[in-house]
Order: structure tokens, then sequence, then C-alpha cells
């Protein structure tokens, strides 16, 4: 079988990587501050791998609704996961549009005006409609998804059995458009509140793993392995 490994930075080329996808549409075209955008899903993909979670949004039978999950990439698209029984999934999996982000809160923006304080981000938003992942390639993509979430962990625990591989069904995004948004630097205020006696500057923003705790049910004194340094999430 044939794991992909998630231990080393997600990388793609996004000059060779180039589809029809990558083109702006009515709803993908940025309107506000487009400077900061573009429509590339090789990007999009990037951000969304460093974030590792999201929302995806869809009709329902009874209104919209959003489902916040994990996430994980490979340099064409983007996969979730869930129970078979969930609705949620099932609804995802008969061919609905849906639009699915996932973003990075980089910095807070302290201007010296209420009106210019601002957040340093990037966003990804992808339209398309979820396919279901053939069974032949559901554990490798599971395996991908318990590395994106602890990298190495796969090989470290027990297997999925065939009821519990039944219980779980993978989609992956069929993208059709995408955009991007970022917004870096410090605060772009008024002229004239330049020379304010006002503080102002970036207060950078991360999200970084803690100290592990361990279940007070370990069969014995077993360090915590290197690989949960690797954990990150954006």
């Amino acid at each position: 079988m044939i794991v992909r490994d998630y231990c080393q930075t997600y990388r793609v080329n996004t000059e060779t990587n180039k589809t029809a996808a990558d083109q702006p549409t009515p709803r993908s075209r940025l309107h506000r501050l487009p400077e900061r955008g573009s429509y590339e899903v090789a990007s999009a993909l990037a951000i969304v791998e460093q974030v590792g979670h999201g929302t995806v949004a869809y009709q329902g039978d009874q209104g919209l609704r959003i489902l916040p999950t994990l996430l994980w990439c490979d340099p064409e698209t983007v996969y979730i996961h869930g129970s078979s029984a969930s609705r949620a999934i099932r609804d995802l999996a008969d061919g609905r549009e849906c639009c699915l982000n996932a973003y990075t809160l980089d910095g807070v923006v302290v201007a010296r005006s209420a009106q210019h304080m601002s957040v340093n981000y990037q966003s990804a938003t992808l339209f398309g409609v979820m396919e279901v992942v053939p069974e032949d390639r559901k554990t490798p993509e599971l395996a991908a998804l318990v590395n994106r979430m602890t990298p190495g962990r796969w090989d470290e625990i027990r297997k999925p059995s065939p009821a519990e591989d039944k219980s779980v069904t993978v989609l992956q995004l069929a993208i059709t458009d995408c955009s991007v948004k970022v917004r870096t630097g410090p605060p772009v205020d008024d002229e004239a509140d330049y020379d304010l006696p006002i503080w102002a500057g970036v207060v950078p923003m991360s999200r970084m793993a803690g100290t592990p705790i361990a279940d007070p049910r370990l069969s014995n004194d077993q360090p915590a392995p290197r690989s949960l340094d690797e954990i990150h999430f954006g």
C-alpha cells in the first residue's frame, strides 16, 4: 500500500499545476481589494494543507448547512472524511455543489483608528462537488489523514478492521473554481493619522502544539513519540 508522506512541508508548483479551475468565475472573482487575491488551485491547496481544518457549506434538504471538518490534500484536490451514517457525508456524496474554506490568522493589525484595524490572514475558498473515494484508495487516504494529523503515526498504530473501514467514507472535492486572498504587512492608516501619538503595528499570531498529556490508561510508562513534535495546524 502506498502511503503519502506528510512528514515533509507540503509544496506545490503554481507554474506547472495550472488547470481550467485556475480561472476566475462570477462566484469566485474578488471584488474587494482584488490585488490581494489569486485564483490558482495550487495556491489554495497549499493554504488548506497548512491549516489542516476548515468548513464545508452546502444546501441541505432543510436549508443551508455548514460542516466543520479536518482537511488534507494532494497536489490535485482536498479530502474530507466522516461516518458513513452521517447525514452531511451522505448529502455531500450525492453530488451537491459545495463551498470549502480554510484560513489562517497570522496577526492582529493594530491601526491608529478603528476604521483601519484589521488582521493578517491567508484564506482559501474552493468550489465544486464532492466525490466518493473508491474503496481501493480509501485506506491510503485515511493513512494520509492520520499522518497529516501526527506525522508518521500510521506506522505506529493498529490499522482499521474491516468493520471500522466500512464505517468511514472519504470524499474528494472535484474543484471547479477557487479564490485565494492574503493580507500581510503593517496597518494602512489615513495619511493624517500617522502623526498621532498612538502605537500601531502588528501582533503576530500562531497556533503551537502544547506538551502532550498522557492517557491515564497507558499500560506502561511509554514516552511520547518524537513524531508528536511535528504536529502542526494553521
